[in-house]
């Protein structure tokens, strides 16, 4: 014979089966009810709701230190190089994949069988060598460890070149709070030089602002010689703030 057991469920369909011949069908519910005998409340003190966009936000803000550290790994040990940079001073092994995505100028060197990508060797004999370790440090990291002013001025020129606009943009964020009286000459010469429009406007206005502390400084007569065309450009701009009541201070 047939072993029979009690169903693990019961569906709809069983119930109103039952229910139209409920002289044969006789159900009991047996169940266990646990009463406290005391009362206990809790109140619920702050309710967020996290919609799938902040998961998805909190999981890559997980994921992106992880992969800043294995990247940082790769750039220190140097395993699998298959390319070396050489500058002036020093020499870097390094990986052509990831020049490759973070700049278009390396991307078109290796994949249009230049010379580079046949000797495996870059020559950035222009740049000096802490220069070069800190664009590949942003390459392999999206961050420099060790930034100061004569580094990043040299590394947006780098980054420019090399078309690598967000490290373009890390150099204009770290060089914006530190423009002063003596080196707003030379900042607004490299962004007017690489078109770095936001670093050119805060070094104009800084400009500006301080017209009667620059202005007859040794450094802007000697900085004029050599920038004629930024000089005008900046003192037409000067005018023209005087004009609408501008007071320099």
């Amino acid at each position: 014979g047939e072993t029979w057991a009690f169903p693990d469920f019961i569906t709809k369909e069983m119930l109103r089966c039952c229910e139209e011949d409920s002289s044969k069908y006789r159900f009991t519910l047996k169940c266990d009810v646990c009463i406290s005998r005391k009362a206990h409340t809790s109140s619920i003190e702050r309710l967020k709701f996290v919609s799938p966009c902040s998961l998805k936000s909190i999981r890559r803000d997980i994921q992106i230190p992880a992969m800043q550290s294995n990247f940082r790994n790769i750039f220190l040990n140097k395993n699998y190089s298959d390319v070396t940079i050489r500058c002036e001073n020093d020499e870097f092994p390094a990986h052509k994949f990831v020049l490759k995505v973070r700049s278009p100028v390396f991307a078109a060197m290796f994949d249009l069988d230049m010379l580079e990508n046949k000797t495996g060797v870059v020559d950035m004999a222009d740049i000096d060598g802490k220069i070069v370790k800190a664009f590949l440090e942003f390459s392999y990291t999206e961050t420099v460890d060790k930034m100061d002013y004569d580094i990043a001025k040299h590394l947006i020129l780098t980054a420019d070149k090399y078309q690598v606009p967000s490290l373009v943009d890390m150099c204009a964020s770290f060089l914006i709070p530190i423009i002063s009286i003596e080196n707003v000459c030379e900042i607004i010469a490299i962004a007017d030089m690489i078109d770095c429009k936001n670093l050119k406007s805060f070094a104009l206005n800084f400009i500006k602002v301080n017209a009667a502390k620059v202005l007859p400084t040794a450094a802007w007569t000697e900085w004029i010689q050599d920038n004629i065309k930024l000089a005008t450009y900046i003192l037409s701009e000067l005018s023209t703030a005087i004009g609408t009541n501008y007071k320099l201070i």
